[in-house]
């Protein structure tokens, strides 16, 4: 804790100010941390339940319409991919597949 304390410090005087929500002073054993979570204690990663959420409320959305606009469509693709590229590394060989 007093090294957490003495590097806050740090910060503070260098004017760079930490924002609260996303700084973590305190020992954790589960954090998000870039669009992941992390769990020390049972040693697993996973996507945050909240972009599961997310993601299934879109999936729900272009089962019901017939319509949906180009932003939302290409935000839930950029999702898929991130976490396709994320958890499941081997998938990057299929893109070389339309290289050619």
């Amino acid at each position: 804790m007093q090294l957490a304390l003495e590097v806050k410090c740090d910060l503070l005087k260098s004017s760079l100010i930490p924002k609260v929500g996303k700084c973590i002073w305190d020992p954790v054993q589960e954090m998000e941390w870039l669009g992941a979570c992390l769990n020390t204690y049972q040693f697993y990663i996973s996507i945050p339940e909240r972009r599961i959420n997310k993601a299934l409320g879109m999936i729900e959305l272009l089962k019901s319409t017939n319509f949906v606009p180009v932003r939302k469509l290409a935000s839930f693709i950029g999702q898929i991919f991130f976490y396709e590229h994320r958890y499941w590394p081997s998938s990057k060989n299929y893109d070389k597949i339309f290289e050619y």
